[in-house]
């Protein structure tokens, strides 16, 4: 239900982190329900708070529907977004320039 994406941040790397050639960010995209897609749609981006990735926003419960913040907003006919932070999970870290996340979240949006 969702497409497992690698977004390339390095542009909006601070110069201090100008040596790394190429940073990307991975991130999965939900697409709206086709039916419900609206005139003029949304896009929703769920950014995750400390340490959590971007499954605190698809949560899973075995044998439980309906925790999905992200599939909830997709069947409304949003477009939603969910990023990891620099260093976690599917994302690198940069050792060398720890402010560089904040950065980036900033000059992306």
């Amino acid at each position: 239900p969702y497409l497992e994406v690698s977004i390339d941040v390095t542009h909006a790397l601070p110069a201090e982190a100008a040596a790394v050639s190429r940073v990307d960010i991975a991130a999965w995209i939900f697409l709206p329900a086709p039916d419900r897609l609206p005139e003029v749609p949304s896009t929703v981006v769920l950014v995750n708070g400390g340490t959590y990735d971007k499954r605190h926003h698809r949560f899973e419960v075995p044998g439980r529907t309906g925790y999905s913040i992200a599939e909830a907003l997709a069947q409304r006919g949003h477009f939603v977004i969910l990023p990891d932070h620099l260093g976690v999970e599917g994302t690198p870290g940069l050792t060398d320039c720890p402010s560089a996340a904040d950065r980036i979240l900033v000059r992306s949006t």
